[in-house]
């Protein structure tokens, strides 16, 4: 970046100086225990999403499914009682 602030000090130093003393100072080798478990989080969330999305999508295809057959039986209900002299 290249914008100062009037030190002539860049905002994008600035904002790492203020999270490296938020943070504290860590040793590379130590950020390992940080970014591990977020990376495994994070995968444990999309792993989790695509199996939610799958089993709605497959829900769905199921209820859609049943709501033609559910159709179809009162087509064909509608006929036999029509031939029985039941129906309209």
């Amino acid at each position: 970046m290249a914008n100062n602030n009037g030190n002539g000090e860049s905002l994008e130093s600035w904002i790492w100086d203020a999270a490296c003393s938020i943070r504290g100072a860590k040793d590379a080798p130590k950020y390992k225990d940080y970014i591990l478990p977020l990376i495994f989080t994070k995968r444990l969330c999309d792993v989790f999403d695509d199996e939610l999305n799958r089993i709605a999508a497959e829900i769905v295809e199921e209820l859609n499914a049943i709501e033609l057959a559910a159709r179809e039986t009162d087509v064909a209900l509608r006929g036999i009682l029509k031939q029985l002299g039941f129906g309209a």
